[in-house]
């Protein structure tokens, strides 16, 4: 565990890895650093990033573009129960 940066260096944003949004709404992404182990990865907000805040684009993008097909049949809200209704809307666009 730990980082292989030099003392007194600033840490270098290497990738994004994931993203939650707490109670409050306020987003974080989570920060893996150059030259450090998985234990050492961060929660950070986006404009806590500095010159690295572009990868969160890049991060959102490449999610979007996982999500397509997955996204494309789920037709729930988290508010609907698992109804006929429901059930028909997501079978109806699974066929399309």
């Amino acid at each position: 565990m730990g980082c292989k940066t030099e003392a007194g260096a600033a840490r270098k944003l290497e990738e994004i890895r994931g993203k939650k949004m707490q109670a409050d709404g306020t987003v974080l992404y989570l920060a893996h650093w150059q030259g450090c182990d998985t234990d050492d990865d961060t929660w950070e907000h986006a404009a806590g990033l500095g010159s690295d805040e572009w990868l969160v684009s890049e991060w959102e993008a490449e999610q979007a573009d996982l999500c397509k097909p997955a996204c494309a049949y789920s037709t729930l809200s988290s508010t609907e129960g698992p109804s006929a209704g429901a059930h028909e809307a997501q079978a109806i666009s699974l066929q399309a």
